[in-house]
């Protein structure tokens, strides 16, 4: 009879401490119905142009590689992989670009190197995030990244 006891009161004890976790969830605005889990609108890292540094001219297409974030190296491919609006190529390990270009959806500091032909090579370092984030609970999305012009 102890036994039944003690399990009913282990099972009252374990109902108690969930519906005290989801009711301290609900006060503090966290909803656990669904996934928290927010989408992007478009790339964090977002190039607006490549100039050419002698002839002020714009540089349509560019290559970009050799990509870390917060010092850990990346994989271009996985930088635009589910990202919508890069207006990148994965190709050999490089992002292939036109005009303009981006890549990444998780903020954080990201260094890389722009490449073109003619011009010199430059190593990029952006700390990058999204400005806002819209929508309400399980429906949010990311955007506007952080845009930057460069110069080779």
């Amino acid at each position: 009879m102890s036994f039944w006891h003690s399990s009913r009161r282990n099972d009252l004890l374990s109902f108690s401490c969930l519906f005290g976790l989801m009711l301290t969830a609900a006060c503090s605005g966290n909803d656990i119905s669904c996934a928290q889990e927010i989408t992007v609108a478009g790339p964090v890292v977002q190039i607006t142009s490549v100039t050419n540094s002698q002839t002020g001219s714009a540089i349509p297409q560019f290559t970009l590689s050799n990509f870390a974030m917060n010092g850990q190296q990346q994989d271009a491919a996985l930088l635009i992989a589910g990202v919508p609006n890069t207006n990148a190529q994965a190709v050999n390990g490089t992002l292939m670009c036109s005009g303009t270009c981006g890549f990444g959806q998780s903020a954080g500091s990201y260094t890389f190197t722009v490449s073109a032909t003619g011009v010199q090579d430059k190593v990029v370092t952006v700390a990058a995030k999204y400005s806002s984030t819209v929508g309400q609970g399980c429906s949010r999305s990311a955007a506007g990244g952080t845009q930057i012009a460069i110069t080779l």
